[in-house]
């Protein structure tokens, strides 16, 4: 019988509750408290967590990555694009707590991630530049102005 770790649980690890390593291992969490021991981890790890989900992202688009934990710049205070956004790091949050979570943005798409082409940027920001095009861009700002002009 392998009781979960966390001090308070002492649930009884089975196949439903449990990761089959745990289970393997005889020692670990429950299935929610190692959720949150692994959201803790990436909220005190953030620019490992970073370098972990670049090269997962290179891989699958099929991107160069030539970074290291000491190619991704310090995580600065505030979104360099939208200097309103204040950069936090949260985990498990969704929703509103995403937009302001910390990306690598990658400068040029074409050259893939490396140290040179890389900048620590908001989410919500991040997401702006991959969806929409200058065209796009361009068009929205003569729209607002437009209709700033009526008011």
């Amino acid at each position: 019988m392998i009781i979960c770790g966390h001090n308070y649980c002492r649930v009884v690890l089975t196949k439903k509750n449990a990761a089959p390593s745990v289970l393997r291992r005889k020692r670990g969490y429950c299935r929610r408290h190692q959720r949150e021991a692994e959201q803790k981890s990436r909220v005190k790890n953030f620019r490992q967590y970073l370098l972990r989900s670049s090269r997962k992202n290179a891989k699958r688009i099929g991107y160069k990555h030539t970074l290291t934990l000491a190619d991704i710049p310090a995580i600065p205070k505030y979104c360099p694009i939208f200097p309103w956004i204040k950069l936090r790091r949260k985990a498990g949050k969704g929703g509103a707590g995403r937009i302001t979570s910390p990306s690598i943005d990658r400068i040029n798409n074409d050259k893939g991630y490396s140290p040179d082409n890389i900048r620590i940027v908001s989410d919500r920001a991040n997401r702006l530049r991959n969806d929409a095009s200058e065209v796009e861009l361009v068009a929205l700002l003569k729209d607002l102005r437009r209709l700033k002009s009526k008011e």
